[in-house]
This record gives structure tokens, sequence and C-alpha cells, in this order.
């Protein structure tokens, strides 16, 4: 039977210094763990983002396609989210990186939207610092130098143009981006892109049909998929159909290795969980840390999920950390289950029992509140979590 987590959590009053600063890791995608993360920094300062870069739809297509490089769409995201918001000149950055252009106007309006965004003295940087808006304003200024003529700024995130810019002027080193800006905003935590590279992540369907960039998998932009996924594998732009081996990079074997809890989060199951899992040196360096390994089970409809239980994802999880972990045992791998009381009563038993075959355990406990059903609350969610960190 599935064991539950002992003793009551600690409200955030009496926590741990341990638990307040827990170094919790989350292999995940942009939007699913965003407003989580804007609670969980309330929690642990110093949890620890894995981040897919493979965003192949919006404003990080044209971006990948024009400057071959990795979708910063999802990363622009996370770094909002925690961002410290509490400080008033940080608040007001969030916003401009958060703003969009128009999605309707002409190519010359939509320019010179983007060429006031490089004046000093525009009203958006009056409560932002001088450092900070001088940064902005330098990235855009940069971007707008660079990008080209037939690019198309409808609905083109600010924060990603950023990114993007302060990509190319650091040499495609994206990590060296995202500490840059980490500290613009005060980061209450850690963010790092799974690889610094452009690669599409492409699926084989199981009638034989091969399917080549994120957005056709989410079901977000185009019609969802009516056929189970079969397998993922990471793919160069210019061949969808030769899986390309990629190293992920040293910071995040790092993060993983120094880990005191990891997380396969809610999300987009193949595009957000399982892509981060692609890249060589993942499984293997999750297999040598000791620390527990939980999966929390999504409870909103996943597209990507057609015809998948409980049971199968699990599996699915296993089965890709292996390919790098072939001799780890599965408690290496994944340690636990992690549900909601109510939602395990509803669960498939036969599924359960398999599961727990597998050597892996079910841990239960209070996820969801009256205010956040049917989605887990991201308070007890994150005391939860912050309280299983070793």
């Amino acid at each position: 039977m599935a064991i539950k987590i002992s003793g009551t959590i600690p409200p955030l009053t009496t926590r741990t210094k341990k638990q307040a600063s827990a170094r919790l890791l989350f292999f995940s995608g942009g939007s699913a763990l965003a407003g989580f993360s804007r609670t969980l920094k309330k929690h642990t300062q110093n949890s620890q983002h894995l981040i897919t870069t493979f965003d192949s739809g919006g404003c990080s297509a044209q971006l990948r396609k024009f400057f071959k490089m990795p979708a910063v769409g999802d990363i622009r995201n996370r770094l909002l989210a925690l961002a410290d918001n509490k400080q008033p000149a940080v608040s007001h950055l969030i916003h401009i990186l958060g703003l969009r252009f128009a999605k309707q106007g002409s190519p010359d309006c939509l320019k010179q939207t983007l060429l006031s965004l490089t004046d000093l003295e525009n009203p958006l940087y009056a409560s932002v610092g001088l450092d900070s808006s001088k940064t902005i304003i330098f990235y855009l200024n940069y971007f707008a130098q660079h990008m080209p003529a037939d690019f198309d700024l409808r609905n083109s995130s600010v924060g990603n143009l950023c990114l993007a810019a302060a990509y190319l002027h650091h040499n495609r080193n994206l990590q060296a981006v995202i500490d840059e800006f980490s500290r613009l905003l005060a980061l209450q935590g850690k963010v790092y892109p799974v690889i610094n590279g452009y690669y599409d992540l492409t699926a084989e369907l199981i009638d034989g049909r091969v399917v080549s960039g994120q957005h056709k998998l989410t079901g977000k932009e185009v019609s969802p998929l009516t056929c189970k996924i079969k397998s993922v594998y990471l793919t160069a732009p210019e061949n969808h159909h030769l899986p390309v081996e990629i190293c992920a990079e040293k910071e995040v074997l790092d993060s993983i290795k120094h880990a005191e809890l990891i997380c396969y989060p809610p999300g987009s199951f193949y595009s957000s969980v399982i892509a981060n899992l692609l890249p060589k040196g993942i499984g293997h360096t999750i297999s040598k840390n000791p620390c527990h390994k939980v999966y929390i089970p999504n409870l909103a409809k996943d597209p990507e999920q057609l015809d998948m239980s409980l049971l199968d994802c699990v599996q699915t999880i296993l089965k890709y950390l292996k390919k790098d972990a072939p001799n780890a045992s599965n408690i290496n791998l994944l340690s636990w289950v992690l549900m909601d009381e109510n939602q395990y009563s509803l669960a498939d038993k036969q599924d359960i029992d398999a599961i727990i075959e597998l050597g892996i355990n079910i841990k239960t406990s209070v996820l969801i509140s009256q205010r956040s059903a049917p989605y887990y609350d991201p308070t007890l969610l994150s005391e939860c979590l912050t309280s299983l960190a070793q």
C-alpha cells in the first residue's frame, strides 16, 4: 500500500534553516511551473530550475529561425517568476521584460515602438535603476541593429528580444546571459538551460509518423495529437529523422550532483519533463545523487500523455533515464510518486501495485486545497517538497 508522509509539515514560521534554503531541483519547461515558482521562492530561495530550450512556437520560433539559437521564452518565464518582486525597481523591471509588442501593426510602426524602448527618457524606465535601464536599452538597441529586415515584431516579447541580443553579444553563451539577468532581477533561485544549442524535439508516433517541433506536441498552437507518442529524441533542424547525442552543460550536471531533492514536476510530459532528460550525462548524474527523486503527476489533461496511464508515465521516465544509466536501480532514478490523498484514492490500484513492484514508493499528502482545486495548491506543494529535502 502507499507509504504516507509521516508527521505534519511545519508552518513556514517554524521551518528549519535547512528547509528555508532547500536545494530543490526541477526538470521543467516554462508556463506550467511559473505560478508555482512564484510561491516556491517564499519557501526556499535556493531552488534549481533546469529549463528546456527547444520551444519552437511563438516568438521563440522566429528567434531560433533567424539567429540559429536555443529558445529563450521558457527561460524568460522562469526568470521573471523567480525575480525578487518585493524590490520596487525589480518589480518594474519584471513589468518591462514581460511586455509584448502589439499583435497588429505595420512593420514601421512596430519598429518605432522598439526604438522608443531604447530611449532612457521613456517613462517605463523612471522607476528602474539606472544600471538596469542602461542594460535593457543596450540589448534592445543591439537587437534593433541586428534584427533581420523581415523579422516580425508582432506579439514579440520584450524579454525574449533582450535575452536573444544578450546571447549574441555574449558569444552565444546562454548561461552567461542567464547569470547577468539573474543579477538584474535579484533572482531567488537558479536557472540553467539544459543545453546551449540549436536543436529540435522530435517525436515518433506509434503509427510511424515523425513529428518535429515542440509546439506540435503540446496541443497549444496546433491541434492536439491523435496518436500516442512512441519515443522522443533531439534532432538538428536540418534533419529531423536522425537523432543526435548532446551532452548536458557542466553547470546542469553540477546542479544535479548537489541537489537535495530532484523533482519531475507537473507540466507537458514529453516537451517539458522528458526533453530535459535526453542530454547525455543527465541520467547518470541523477543515479549517483543519493537524494530522493520525486515524480509529481499532472492533474490537468496533457495532450502529450494521450493513452498513458500513471504506470506508463513512471515507466517512461525510467526508460529515458536508463538510456544514460543502464545499470542504475529504479529507486536511484525515481524514489517516490507524490500524490494528493484524494487523487490517490481515485487512482487505478493495479497501476499503484505495479509501481510499488518496481521498487518505487507512493507517498501521499494533502496537496490540493479548496482554493486551488482541481490543481495543486502551490503553498501546500512547496511546503511538502521543502520538508522532504535531504
